[in-house]
């Protein structure tokens, strides 16, 4: 009698696991440090930063002298304009029906749009991404964090933004990151009368930074807890400056060749009534499920000139 194996039995049932496993692509830490979008009621959302003039030693006055005319500065009125990020959501009246590992394929669906548009919104952020209007075809965009930065440093031939949402930074030559441009991007903040407390990177850079401040201290150290067993760290999650310490955060979507340090309580989201990650149901069309996610929404940075960054990093 022939040898039957699994190659030719016939009838054998598939071995799927009746549980649906996730990977941790969902996280978007710089989205997430915004909070959650505050109201907005315009589609061009405008506000008013304070501009405190400089000290002066040249205000004195004679005894009983005349009030003099002196010249305030004045606070400056700065906007931004909505963007508008969809996701549609569809499965046939099949997919529907038959049963699935996980939830049903709508309801599933629904929960990766949602989980795509934050990823989406995420980049927006991290981009090099400065306001533009609707018209010709073109989509409205809102100027991110990148567009109102003008504390930091380029490369060689480079320029920062103008710091008004208006345009980006204009490439320069790469160069390697160093401890001196990130004391030197916490002075120009600081100067400018702002404190950021993070700094936002790629995986790679995190690496840099533990390479360049383990050069500095002892490369390995160890910690002995009561109720622990002595660990070698190898990581850096502060660097401290001068002027504050920084958090590292880490952020898959960062692009490589910059660093934001950002002060988050500077920064914000605001997203219009009832279109804030909102889901509107389109019904049944012939045999299929229909449904659309939004999210309408602008990004606010109330002192833009609080925060800083470095550019054009190999």
């Amino acid at each position: 009698m022939p040898l039957t194996t699994t190659e030719t039995l016939v009838g054998q049932h598939q071995s799927l696991d009746d549980q649906l496993y996730k990977i941790n692509m969902h996280e978007t830490p710089f989205l997430s440090r915004h909070g959650k979008p505050k109201r907005s009621k315009a589609v061009l959302e405008e506000w008013v930063t304070e501009n405190i003039g400089a000290g002066s030693t040249n205000n004195t006055a004679l005894e009983g002298a005349d009030a003099p005319d002196t010249t305030g500065t004045e606070d400056v009125q700065v906007s931004n304009v909505h963007q508008i990020n969809v996701k549609d959501v569809r499965t046939s009246g099949t997919a529907q029906a038959i049963k699935k590992v996980g939830p049903k394929a709508f309801r599933h669906q629904q929960y990766k749009r949602g989980v795509e548009m934050k990823k989406d919104i995420n980049a927006h952020l991290l981009a090099a991404q400065a306001r533009r209007l609707q018209g010709g075809g073109n989509t409205r965009l809102t100027a991110t964090y990148q567009a109102w930065v003008t504390n930091g440093s380029v490369g060689d031939t480079g320029a920062m933004p103008t710091g008004d949402g208006t345009d980006v930074h204009t490439a320069g030559t790469a160069r390697a990151l160093t401890l001196t441009l990130i004391g030197d991007a916490m002075t120009a903040a600081f100067e400018a009368g702002g404190k950021p407390d993070t700094i936002v990177c790629s995986p790679t850079k995190k690496a840099k930074i533990k390479e360049l401040v383990s050069s500095a201290i002892a490369a390995n150290q160890v910690q002995v807890g009561r109720k622990k067993k002595a660990a070698i760290i190898d990581t850096v999650d502060i660097v401290a400056t001068d002027f504050g310490e920084l958090d590292i955060m880490v952020d898959r979507q960062m692009p490589n060749d910059r660093l934001y340090l950002p002060q988050w309580n500077t920064l914000g989201i605001a997203a219009l009534p009832k279109r804030s990650y909102a889901y509107f149901p389109l019904g049944k069309s012939g045999d299929s499920f229909k449904g659309q996610m939004l999210h309408e929404w602008v990004y606010k940075p109330t002192t833009p000139t609080a925060n800083a960054a470095i550019f054009d990093l190999t």
